[in-house]
């Protein structure tokens, strides 16, 4: 077989001596055998490569005998089922990968693929009455610097205002749907006269709520089927909200934008003495924003529940600060950046003549590191001052001078996976997580990677420090971050704390894939 193959190659499974990659199919609550499963040896990164198909036999046995070198993937597709990556929680991640050419062949594994359920039930509008046209969204949580909603698809309500979502994995969804005289356009009907014209129906969330921080959770086990939703959208009564600006900049002219992610945006103005008031808007959780002016001045605003007076738009202070370094490994390879311990946010420094400058800081606590394999930040000498730790506190006031000495004895970390002598299928779907315990403040900060068959993998070098160590099957990347559910798993995890230079070799213990369901469902997904 040659890379200029394009067709899919149908290969006869039979088990045998010769097999690279072999293994059986079967369900992952009975853990029965699912024969005439399709199972593809996907290519990770190289698009010339063909997927291998086999169809799994009358015992849901699949073997490759003859695999091109490279790096693959096993994927399960069957009727009825998840499409199912071995070692992925999900469609949307990556599996454990295979490396070929391999001096002995894979021990066989299993992949267990989950039935699949689905999601139905009939849409009404304000008036109890069956909604054709509406369009219903199915949401997950996500993490980005704090729990927020992606959508996982889409569908318009039939002639009976009917809806279905299927094939769908176990897990915690939500439903949102909007009428169809909705602009989906972002924009905001307006009148001959300019102003805002509102349908008198709003976009709703299951459980009757405008808000997604409100929305009521739907639980899907594997291979349910719910089929009774009753959604429906509710009027919108109109609200405001009013207040002013707490300082007008001479000459300045500006305008307040008010926007509602994932549904529209208006701009509403600000009078000469800096009073606004925005009328006819929908119960939802604003960002407001104000335009026009040099320093930033934004703000959320929740109507969700009532109208909102008074509310005081104040301008953000902004730091310009500059960190020069202290050779104590090599400066080029420092690259400074901060991370901003109550939102979760890193903020990149650009170097100038042997410093780095960083712009439009906020007062917040900043950890001061190095994004580097060979330097990290030892600690800081602020104003003259040493000072033990390597945060810098900038609600305090900004200082006049900050210096960033750094150390080049990086530590060293061998992860072993400890498991019963009695498992001897391959480690499946396996992720190292390791969190910087200093840094995981608003949110987990670290690293990742997929464990290798073996159960042994060498981390990066590692600046010295404490850090928490979780091994997890099934792991989902969007859903990380939230140190609530770092704090779920924290019993089977490990804790260490790492000197300059220090090598370990450290034992995890590694977390199910019901455990690590069981943590998700904990904090709502």
């Amino acid at each position: 077989m040659t890379r200029a193959v394009t067709a899919v190659l149908l290969l006869a499974c039979s088990a045998s001596a010769d097999c690279i990659l072999s293994g059986t199919v079967v369900d992952s609550v009975t853990g029965k055998r699912l024969p005439g499963t399709r199972v593809f040896a996907r290519p990770i990164g190289d698009l010339n490569v063909v997927n291998i198909l086999h169809v799994a036999d009358a015992h849901g046995a699949f073997c490759f005998a003859k695999l091109e070198p490279g790096n693959y993937e096993l994927i399960a597709t069957r009727p009825g089922y998840v499409l199912s990556i071995y070692g992925a929680r999900s469609s949307g991640n990556l599996g454990t990968p295979f490396t070929l050419p391999v001096q002995m062949p894979y021990s066989p594994v299993v992949i267990r693929m989950t039935a699949a359920g689905s999601i139905a039930g009939v849409v009404h509008d304000s008036s109890g009455q069956p909604l054709a046209g509406a369009l219903v969204e199915l949401m997950r949580k996500t993490w980005r610097h704090g729990w927020d909603m992606r959508q996982i698809d889409g569908v318009e309500t039939d002639g009976s205002g009917a809806f279905q979502f299927s094939p769908l994995g176990p897990g915690t969804y939500y439903l949102r749907t909007t009428p169809p005289d909705w602009n989906r356009q972002g924009a905001l009907y307006q009148d001959e006269n300019g102003h805002a014209v509102r349908p008198t129906e709003a976009p709703t969330f299951y459980g009757g709520s405008f808000s997604f921080t409100h929305a009521n959770p739907i639980t899907l086990e594997a291979g349910q089927e719910i089929s009774n939703l009753a959604l429906a959208v509710n009027r919108a009564e109109s609200r405001h909200i009013s207040g002013r600006m707490s300082v007008i900049e001479p000459g300045a002219h500006p305008s307040l934008t008010l926007l509602v992610p994932g549904v529209g945006l208006e701009k509403v103005p600000i009078s000469a003495g800096g009073t606004f008031l925005a009328e006819n808007l929908l119960p939802a959780e604003y960002n407001l924003h104000v335009e026009g002016v040099k320093q930033a001045i934004w703000k959320e605003v929740d109507i969700t529940g009532g109208d909102a007076d008074g509310v005081v738009l104040e301008p953000i202070p902004q730091f310009e600060l500059r960190i020069s370094l202290k050779a104590g490994g090599p400066a080029a390879a420092a690259h400074l950046n901060l991370l901003n311990l109550e939102t979760g946010v890193t903020y990149g420094g650009s170097e100038t003549g042997g410093a780095y400058l960083f712009r439009m800081l906020q007062p917040a606590p900043f950890l001061v590191r190095a994004a580097s394999e060979s330097v990290f930040v030892q600690s800081l000498v602020v104003d003259g001052q040493p000072r033990a730790g390597t945060i810098l506190d900038l609600r305090q006031g900004m200082p006049g001078s900050v210096v960033a000495v750094l150390g080049s004895a990086m530590a060293h970390v061998e992860a072993h996976i400890e498991r019963p002598a009695t498992e001897t299928e391959p480690l499946g779907g396996i992720t190292l997580v390791w969190e910087n315990v200093a840094a995981s403040d608003a949110e987990v900060d670290g690293g990742r990677e997929m464990m290798p068959q073996n159960g042994v993998l060498k981390l990066h070098p590692l600046a010295p420090g404490k850090y928490r160590l979780f091994a997890i099957e099934g792991f989902d990347q969007t859903l990380w971050g939230s140190p609530e559910l770092a704090a779920a798993l924290a019993e089977k995890s490990v804790e260490v704390e790492l000197r300059p230079g220090e090598s370990r070799s450290i034992k995890v213990t590694p977390i199910t894939a019901d455990e690590w369901t069981a943590a998700l469902r904990k904090v709502g997904m």
